[in-house]
């Protein structure tokens, strides 16, 4: 089945395929490739729209989020750095979309562990700070659903101002 160039749900529906098979594929890369081929896509055919944004970041987020665990934090820094954009862009175009903001705050969570897996401690501090302003923000109105993620950057905060001491690669907290 071929896809017309302009005929956006179907794609959207193709894009969401993809992205779900690469959560639980083998071949997880190649499955978030293809979805961000469609989603890129999608944002050329709706650039004034806030969604392509968000699905697009959350493809990138969930890419970054594989590197990561598969032991490559500077790829995860490169595309959640992008993830990051995207979603301020997003919120841009609709600051009360509240499923963008929980979005960029979690892009902002991973990417602040990422830089803080490869030493850049201002980095981390930095984005854990963007991300507890997001998160205490939405705790407000929603505890029940925000209230964890808020509780867990501040002690992401506590931990990243615990850095290593030059004498040492180990953290703190990590050591007798």
């Amino acid at each position: 089945m071929r896809l017309a160039p302009n005929d956006i749900e179907p794609q959207i529906e193709l894009a969401k395929t993809y992205n779900n098979l690469g959560m639980v594929s083998a071949d997880t890369m190649a499955w978030y490739q293809k979805a961000l081929a469609v989603r890129e896509q999608l944002l050329r055919l709706q650039p004034q729209s806030s969604v392509p944004r968000y699905e697009l970041a959350g493809t990138l987020l969930e890419m970054g989020r594989y590197y990561g665990k598969q032991g490559q934090p500077a790829e995860g820094i490169q595309v959640l750095k992008r993830a990051k954009a995207l979603l301020k862009e997003a919120l841009a175009l609709n600051p009360a979309h509240v499923g963008c903001q929980a979005r960029l705050g979690s892009a902002l969570l991973d990417l602040a562990k990422q830089q803080r897996s490869q030493g850049d401690w201002p980095g981390a501090l930095h984005h854990f700070e963007e991300a507890q302003v997001l998160f205490t923000r939405l705790a407000r109105t929603n505890p029940e659903e925000f209230g964890e993620d808020a509780n867990e950057v501040a002690r992401e905060i506590t931990l990243c101002q615990q850095k290593p001491t030059a004498r040492s690669t180990k953290p703190a907290w990590t050591r007798p």
